[in-house]
């Protein structure tokens, strides 16, 4: 018998644990690379191999598991607030006090 782990999000979401923890191994692995200052979305800090793959839905979990890694300090990111309505980010970029691991 198998245990899944329920993550519970914003705003009634909810994710298996193994989906956000694929999610943020992910944006892990590119952190390295992402340029001082520079703003991106999660399908360009994703990559089309990982993100094309995803269905609508889970397109729009990983945006809203972005913001629970993000306000939970778990990835090295901070959103760039958008105006209007709609509270969710669309960019990111990685944190000025980020450091490469060795």
């Amino acid at each position: 018998m198998k245990t899944v782990v329920i993550i519970i999000l914003y705003g009634g979401f909810s994710c298996t644990l193994d989906f956000l923890n694929r999610f943020k191994q992910e944006i892990e692995f590119i952190a390295p690379a992402v340029p001082q200052g520079v703003l991106f979305t999660i399908p360009q800090l994703c990559g089309s191999e990982y993100w094309d793959p995803l269905s609508k839905w889970e397109k729009t979990l990983a945006g809203i598991c972005m913001v629970y890694l993000v306000e939970r300090d778990l990835v090295p990111f901070e959103y760039v607030p958008r105006t209007g309505r709609n509270p969710y980010p669309l960019q990111y970029r990685i944190k000025a006090s980020y450091t490469q691991k060795q």
